[in-house]
């Protein structure tokens, strides 16, 4: 897996904490909803590609083979689903995703780690 360097505000080192705080020792189902759910929307493609990355390292270690991720639909952009879309294509390219599971409709990928 690709290794990134970012340099991070304190700010964004805060949000990537709460965005992997939750991760836990494996998949577990809750009121039919995911325990295990990472929400990136409103963040930059570079920040996005970080967090997932670094997610998903934590997920392995962490044996926990599933997880949403939340992307939202574009609302606040000119395009829409750019985030989306390039999430899509991060995972496509990841050799540790045996599969993912999109919802465009409704911004939400569930993936699943090999």
């Amino acid at each position: 897996m690709e290794k990134n360097v970012y340099k991070l505000s304190k700010e964004d080192k805060e949000l990537f904490r709460k965005a992997v705080e939750n991760l836990n020792n494996g998949f577990h189902i809750k009121n039919n909803d995911f325990v295990n759910v990472i929400d990136i929307h409103g963040y930059t493609e570079e920040k996005s590609k970080f967090i997932i990355n670094s997610f998903i390292e934590k997920s392995i270690r962490n044996n926990c083979k599933e997880f949403k991720i939340i992307t939202g639909i574009g609302n606040h952009s000119d395009e829409k689903n750019v985030l989306y879309n390039f999430i899509n294509y991060l995972l496509s390219q990841n050799n540790e995703v045996l599969q993912f599971i999109s919802s465009e409709n409704k911004g939400e990928i569930i993936v699943i780690l090999k």
